[in-house]
This record gives structure tokens, sequence and C-alpha cells, in this order.
């Protein structure tokens, strides 16, 4: 049947077709949303007072999937009036199809929260309709009730007070909704505790119910009450003395249940927040807390861990002694401290940075004991023989972030670690002393000696974290490592691009500070010649430190006269990816080449063309722009230079002449005073010949015709 079809049969005289109507409209209501204009739901708006109940069932189930899936979550859903409506239909189909419409919805978890007019009426509307509907005779009606009301929603009811008395009512009434009942108490209590504040008395009767349930129920929202009012507090004691007592003893059992039951896991999170609350909000009160929140740090619930560290700093806070006693006590809670506290969790992802490692919690609270936990994680993560404990530095890092002193006390111990006779506890060491320097600077900077001298000692992968700790230092104080630049240079072959690119950002932050400190690491850097990696050591000091660079380049320039003729030509490629960046760093040293070429002996002045020909090669643009042209011009044209010299320049200018083709033709005609002397040249040597041709064809390309120094080679003459 078509939409319209349907629509139009809701006015039928007979029921059965009206019902087949509805029916259909709710199939179409599963796929076809957009199709229901403004006719249609004003159709099933009437259809909602069909004296049928059957079709107000149906009408009421289409018109709340229509009206949710057409609205906005956060805006006033339009429409939905009839629906509420028939939360107090006579029938009880009727009823548990728009506790069914509600339930669910995104939009209900801003409902009570969202202050606007229409939103807040709505709200009212809502709230009123469901807190009815606690009291019905439907299971499945209360159910969804329980689970759709919040504590803000119950604060908006036209009657806030008489709310949540009925929903107190309902917790003894109706157990199998405590739970859901439960988590409405707890918001209501933590964020509109003046609603509570007249059933205090309800409350505190609710702890003597039979069910276990309704009296953790009773302690979380009495719990919160206490802690968020002292006046409160005070007065529930001096009317129930023992009341805190029964509070904690109902929590603990809720906390300590066994076995552990995955379903109950958020409520055994509640309580033990509660409990939390409680014990530090009255003095003196409940001296076994610190063993029960221990005991649960073992919990294979993360909630319940999470509740377990922030109820332990609580305690700490309050009363340090009882933290203090779990070292001395013998018995079952000595071992579990140190184990518990002493480790993270499995998976250390699962604690984001809205929550918190134990540890970490206890920072804040007892660094003292904090300190001689760290001692133990240490002892077994550098441990040769035990499993790597990766999430140990997460955990170092994360301490540090709440209180540095803390981590400064341990490391010592990890310095004193590098001179382990096993290689794995070296390097691991070494590298969660540079993972948490990275972001730690000043706790590292003291032993960055001690580390850098470890370097040479320890795997790459270990390496490469401690080099990146020595960065961060090099960043923060220069001074303090300045010695370690030859050490940390001989890193830069690296494996790991990130361990060379740290090493090359330490020597940046030292160069730049202290150039002198650097010349020395000049071989290690032309060693790492692969230079289309992003973390290519000597691209990264190009870049971040010019002055330094030109001062490694005069260095090395120095002695690539008496290398082999492969080190002159890697350093020709280093100089040519130096230079071109187009920065002025790199062009000292090809104006010393250029010097060599023009007044050098014959030696040095072919191992000058050999490295500009290289340089060329590499950054034929920026070798274009300087005078190395000309005086390359020079040592080709000239008639007594040897011919590995000349093929040299002949080489370079070709690789030039892709750049800046007429300036290596005007170069050669300044430079050629004897044609007939190159003629006779080139004709005696092919490799000569050649490469002068090659040079001609890229001139000629450029000139798109024929170059005057064509005419010298003897083929053209």
């Amino acid at each position: 049947m078509a939409l319209a079809d349907a629509v139009a049969a809701l006015d039928s005289a007979s029921v059965d077709e009206r019902r087949e109507a509805g029916r259909e409209l709710f199939r179409h209501s599963r796929s076809r949303i957009d199709d229901f204009d403004d006719e249609a739901m004003a159709a099933l708006a009437d259809a909602t007072d069909d004296p049928d109940p059957v079709v107000r069932g149906h009408a009421v189930g289409v018109l709340g999937e229509v009206a949710f899936r057409q609205g906005e979550y956060d805006e006033p859903i339009p429409r939905l009036t009839p629906v509420l409506e028939a939360l107090t239909d006579d029938d009880e189909r009727v009823r548990q199809t728009a506790t069914g419409a509600l339930w669910n919805r995104e939009w209900m978890y801003g409902l009570g929260v969202d202050d606007r007019p229409a939103m807040a009426e709505q709200a009212r509307v809502v709230a009123a309709g469901l807190v009815a509907c606690l009291g019905d005779s439907g299971d499945l009606i209360r159910k969804r009730a329980a689970r759709t009301l919040t504590g803000p929603l119950v604060a908006s009811h036209p009657d806030p007070q008489a709310a949540a008395g009925r929903v107190l009512d309902a917790l003894v009434d109706y157990p199998a909704h405590t739970r859901q009942l439960t988590d409405v108490l707890d918001e209501l209590s933590e964020e509109h505790p003046a609603v509570l504040e007249s059933h205090v008395d309800a409350l505190l009767g609710h702890l003597d119910a039979d069910q276990e349930q309704v009296r953790n129920a009773a302690g979380v929202a009495l719990s919160n009450l206490v802690a968020s009012d002292p006046e409160l507090a005070t007065e529930v004691l001096e009317r129930q003395p023992d009341a805190a007592e029964r509070i904690t003893a109902g929590l603990r059992r809720t906390i300590l249940a066994t076995p552990y039951d995955r379903s109950d896991r958020r409520e055994r999170a509640a309580a033990a927040d509660a409990y939390a609350d409680v014990v530090t909000s009255v003095p003196g009160l409940d001296m076994d807390a610190i063993e029960v929140f221990i005991s649960l740090l073992a919990s294979p619930s993360v909630d319940l861990r999470r509740a377990a560290a922030t109820g332990l700093v609580r305690v700490a806070r309050g009363a340090p002694a009882r933290v203090e006693r779990i070292d001395h006590t013998e018995g079952e809670f000595e071992p579990a401290a140190i184990e518990q506290l002493a480790r993270t969790v499995d998976d250390p992802a699962e604690f984001d940075t809205e929550y918190l490692f134990p540890l970490e919690v206890l920072a804040t609270g007892h660094p003292e004991f904090v300190t001689d936990r760290l001692r133990d994680l240490l002892e077994r993560h550098i441990d040769p023989n035990a499993s790597l404990l990766l999430e140990s530095v997460q955990v170092l890092e994360r301490i540090a972030a709440v209180d540095p002193t803390v981590v400064s006390a341990v490391v010592p111990d990890l310095v004193a670690a590098l001179d382990a006779d096993a290689r794995t506890t070296r390097t691991r060491a070494a590298a969660t002393l540079g993972d948490v320097g990275e972001d730690y600077p000043d706790l590292l900077s003291p032993v960055t000696i001690g580390l850098g001298n470890a370097l040479s000692r320890i795997d790459p992968t270990g390496q490469r974290l401690a080099l990146k700790g020595l960065a961060a230092v090099a960043e923060y104080d220069p001074d303090a490592v300045a010695e370690l630049a030859d050490v940390v240079a001989d890193c830069l072959p690296n494996p790991h691009p990130s361990g060379r690119e740290a090493a090359a950002a330490f020597l940046v932050a030292v160069g730049e500070d202290r150039p002198a400190a650097i010349p020395e690491a000049g071989r290690s850097l032309l060693s790492v010649d692969d230079t289309d990696d992003p973390a290519w050591p000597l691209g990264i000091v190009a870049r971040d430190a010019p002055s330094f660079v030109d001062s490694f380049l005069a260095d090395e320039l120095d002695s690539v006269f008496d290398a082999s003729k492969g080190d002159q030509r890697r350093f020709g490629s280093l100089l040519g990816e130096v230079v071109a960046d187009g920065a002025a760093v790199g062009v000292d040293a090809v104006d010393s080449l250029v010097d060599v070429l023009e007044t050098g002996r014959q030696q040095e002045r072919e191992i000058a063309a050999r490295v500009l020909y290289r340089a060329a090669k590499v950054a034929p643009a920026a070798v274009a722009d300087s005078t190395a042209t000309l005086a390359l011009a020079a040592r080709f044209a000239d008639e007594d230079e040897r011919t590995a010299t000349r093929s040299e320049a002949i080489y370079a200018l070709d690789e030039l002449a892709i750049a800046a083709p007429l300036d290596v033709e005007s170069a050669l005609e300044w430079a050629v005073k004897d044609v007939a002397a190159l003629a006779a040249a080139l004709d005696d040597s092919l490799e000569l010949s050649k490469w002068f041709l090659q040079t001609v064809s890229k001139i000629e390309e450029e000139r798109e015709g024929d170059s005057p120094i064509r005419s010298w080679h003897p083929r053209f003459d």
C-alpha cells in the first residue's frame, strides 16, 4: 500500500482497514522517513485518539519514530505531544508503545540540561509522563521508564521532590529496575542534591532494606549528599550517629562482592566513588579504607581501578598515616600494595587523558610512597630476564606531569643501570631516560653526560630514544651537553629516521650555541648520505643552524683534497644538497672551490672541478648562480691543463647548462682564446668531444637555433 493511501485509510470506517493502514505506515517509517509530510503527521496525530487501541498504538509508534528521526537531537521535537499524552493511555499496549518511542533516544540526554524555554518545557512534560510510568502495572513500561529517566530529567519534573519520592518508592517496589534507578539517584544527588534533601529519612531507611542493591543505591545517594553538604552531614549524623558506619558498611559489601560480575561493574565503581566520599568527609571513619581500595586495583574493571586510584589519593591527602601503614602491615595487604601499586594495567591505552593511573593519582597525595613503588617498577623494567614493560615509561611521564620531583628521585637509579653488564639492561635504562627526557628535559639535564657516554653501548632502538631525550636537553640547556657533540654525531647513521633526526637536532641546538664544538663531527654527517630521507641530518642542520653547517663544510673542505675520489664525489653531492635549498648555506664552500680552480695546484684544481661537478649534478641552478661557471670554463679552455681536470670541468659545465645554458655559452666565449687549440684537444679526446657536444646541444635547445661555439668542434669546422 502506498504511503498516501495508508494515510487516507486512517479515516476509514472499518477498524480492520485502519489497523492495516497503521501497520503499513509503520513499515514505511522504517525506511521512508522523508516521505512523511505535514499532512501525514497530522493524520497520525489524529489517529492517536482513535477508539481502537491497536490503531492508537500504531499511530503513536509511527509518530514517535518519524518525529525523532526527522528532528534534531539538541532541539525540541515537534509533534511529540500526542506521544507523551499516550504515556497515560488507558490501554497498556499503547503506553508500552509510547515508552518504547522515547527509550534509547540520544535526544533524551539533553533534557533537563538544556535550559532553553522550549527544551525545558518539553523536559517537564516528558518527566511527568515517565515518572508516572514508574508505577505502571506493566513491567516493560516500568523498565523502559526507569531506563529512560535521568537525574536532570527528574529535577525538571513539575514537582521534583514528589518525583524523587516516586523514584525511591519504585526502588523498593520493583527490585528488577534497581540498577537503572540507582543511576538516577546518583545523578540526582550529585547534580541536584536539594531535590533529595527532604528524603534523607527515606534514604536512611533504605539502608536497612532486604535487597542489597537498594541498600547500595541509598548509600551512594547519601554519600553524595554528605560529601556535597557538610551541614547536612552533621544533621544526618546527629539524627542517626551510626548512619555513616552503616553507609560505608553497605558500600564496602558492594565493592568487595565476589565473584566478579561484569554486569555490575558500573554499580561497584559508583559504590567505590561514594565510599571515598564518605570516608574522606567524616573524620576517623573506616580505617580499612586503604586496604579496600588497594584490593580494587587488581580488578578486571577499569572503572573500579579508576575509582580505587582516586579513593587512595583522597584518603592519603586526608590521612597520610594510613598509606604509610601499608608498608609495615604484616598480612595480606602489604604484598598487594607493592604488587598492585607498582605496576600499571595490562593495556595502558585504556587510560586516556581523562583518567589516571593509580600511581599518578597517588603522586599528588603521597609522593614518597610512589617513589618507592617506582623503584620497584623500574627494577623489573630494566631486568634483562623480564618481559619489557613498555607501559613503565608512560607511567614515568604521567607522574612527571603531576610532580616531576617524584620521577627525579629515581633518575639516578636509571643512570646507574647504564653501567650494567647486560646490554638489554643498559638499553632499557637509556631508552627510558630518553623517553622521559624528551618531555621533561629538566629531569634529564643533570645526568646527560652519563647517558651520552652510554650511547655506544646500547642498541639502535634504545639509542634512538636516548637521542630524542638528549636533543630535548640540548634545546633546554645546550651548555650541559656540548661536550657530547662528537658522541652524538657518531650516532647519525642510526637506522631509525627519528634517531637520525634527533641526533641532527642535538647538533643544531649545540652548534647554534657553540659552533666550535661541532666541526670534528663532520665525518659522521658525511656517512649518512640518503638525502631523500626527510630525516637527513645535514639537511635538518642546514635548515636550522646555517652557521654550524658553514663551519662544518669549511672543515670538511680542508680534508677533501686528501680524500679518495669516492669521498670527493660524496662531498660534492652533499654540498649540492646543502646549497639546493637556495639559502646562503654552502656558498662559502663553493667560493673556496672556485678559488682553488683559479689559483690552486694542478692536483687541487682537478679535485675542485670534480667536487663542483658533483654539486652541479645535484643543484645546477644553485651552482650556476656562483662564479663557478667562469672558473670551470677557464679550466676547460686552458690548453695547458690536464685532460682529467678539463674533463671534470666540461662535465660540470654540461650540468650547469641544464639551468643556465646561455651563461655557460657566454663563459665559454669569454674563456676560449685559441679556438684552434681547443679544436685540436677535442679531436684528440673522445671524452672531451662528447661532453662538449652535449653542452652545445643544451645551449642550442635554449636558443632554438645554432650556437656560435658549435663551429669550434672539428666536425663543424
